[in-house]
């Protein structure tokens, strides 16, 4: 304050006071603070003059403060930054964000700016929709132009759009120098979109039987544009298709398969279908085409299964057979897994004839006889060695294995059609100590 005065007499005397500092001069005072001052001149004589100055300061400094703006999914999280611009000699703020609490619930904060770490608090109001960020320095700071303060971190509850919105009103929000001067702020609002995730309709569970075929066809449905797609399974399964099959399925393939849909803005969704895939019966005579025995022998289909039909309609495990003919049984598990299979029952008077013995085979590919084959009786070959000669008593075929027949080929290459000699070594029921020898002859048909 510049006080200027001419006395009548003597010397002038200046004083001021506002009411907690009284300062005399010679009519020039300064580094004051903002206020209300009682002024008195004074001549030598103790004439005087009073008045009142109203001292103002002006504060030229204009602060931005900006919200950032987002996007997310629902149940999903995301951040939204609040940064500064002109932050300079700031002592102290205290600022107050509110957001639509039916779309977005805020969960915390992150990522503080280290310089206002140590003294910065920021609370979520319980009950409202407040987010409350204060701070006081030590002394007074300046940030970099487009300073994070803060991150606060948003949950999305359902679709829509919800500001990120200042609390501006006076009184409301308020950034401070160190003479706790009112700095002027501009507030930038933020916003944070939040969007549907796609919706997926899928089998959580489906219980298949060995050999079926399955496909999974997902309904999908929300989301934003166009889909993209993942399965992942069990033995490094993977597809980008939106159906996938499985055709002749396997125990191997069973197990939990996840089905992933992504939209254009990255919501995504996921379900899981487990595969069970349950074993078909196993038909104790499966693989035989021919048994030979005795009037009363017990065919035994397997035990422990759910029930059987056999083509004489008896539901049991087994059957005696005392008729030579074909018996075919139909089995089902508790899993309702089926599997069905046929075996032809020739009776034969000599025990001692271990085999029956075809006398002619037809090798031309067509799935029929296309084998020569000795058919044993329903275990009584311990034993085996089969040969194949031809006229000039050369060998051409030999196997010890009594599964694998003669396809009429020798080194690779069909034989003639025409007449050839077999030869079987064997040990077999009821003397398995004693070796015996089967000859005779075999037509190649062609």
């Amino acid at each position: 304050i510049d006080i200027a005065a001419n006395a009548n007499s003597g010397q002038v005397h200046y004083s001021i006071d506002n009411g907690t500092s009284f300062q005399t001069g010679n009519g020039l005072f300064q580094n004051l603070s903002a206020g209300t001052y009682s002024c008195v001149v004074k001549d030598d004589f103790g004439c005087d003059t009073a008045f009142t100055v109203v001292l103002t300061r002006s504060i030229t400094q204009l602060i931005e403060a900006i919200a950032g703006n987002g996007n997310t999914c629902i149940g999903d999280a995301a951040v939204v930054p609040l940064k500064v611009n002109n932050f300079k000699d700031i002592f102290k703020f205290y600022v107050k964000l509110t957001y639509d609490t039916t779309i977005l619930n805020c969960d915390g904060y992150i990522n503080v700016n280290p310089a206002l770490e140590a003294n910065l608090q920021a609370s979520i109001v319980p009950g409202t929709n407040e987010v409350i960020v204060s701070w006081q320095g030590e002394t007074a700071i300046t940030l970099e132009e487009n300073a994070l303060i803060i991150e606060l971190v948003f949950g999305a509850k359902k679709q829509g759009i919800s500001g990120i919105d200042w609390a501006a009103a006076p009184g409301e929000s308020a950034f401070y120098n160190q003479q706790m001067d009112l700095i002027n702020t501009e507030y930038h609002f933020g916003s944070m979109r939040v969007y549907t995730r796609p919706s997926i309709f899928l089998e959580s569970q489906k219980k298949l039987c060995e050999g079926d075929t399955y496909t999974a066809f997902p309904f999908i449905s929300g989301g934003s544009g166009e889909y993209t797609f993942e399965w992942t399974g069990p033995n490094n399964f993977y597809s980008t298709n939106e159906v996938v099959g499985f055709s002749n399925i396997t125990q191997q393939q069973a197990g939990i398969y996840t089905f992933t849909v992504t939209d254009t803005i990255d919501c995504m969704e996921s379900k899981t279908v487990n595969l069970i895939v349950n074993e078909n019966p196993q038909i104790a005579f499966a693989g035989q085409d021919t048994i030979f025995a005795q009037a009363g022998f017990v065919l035994e289909a397997g035990s422990g299964y759910e029930s059987y039909l056999w083509n004489t309609n008896e539901t049991t495990e087994s059957i005696t057979i005392n008729d030579e003919g074909l018996y075919s049984v139909f089995v089902t598990t508790k899993q309702s897994c089926q599997s069905s299979d046929s075996v032809r029952v020739l009776f034969e008077v000599d025990l001692q004839t271990a085999f029956y013995l075809p006398n002619a085979f037809t090798p031309d590919g067509d799935g029929l006889n296309d084998e020569f084959k000795p058919v044993e009786k329903y275990d009584f070959v311990k034993t085996y060695q089969l040969s194949i000669f031809n006229r000039w008593g050369q060998l051409i075929f030999e196997t010890s294995n009594i599964s694998q027949g003669w396809d009429g080929t020798y080194q690779g290459n069909p034989v003639e059609q025409g007449s050839y000699v077999y030869k079987i070594v064997f040990t077999a029921y009821p003397d398995y100590s004693k070796q015996q020898v089967a000859t005779g002859n075999v037509v190649v048909i062609r």
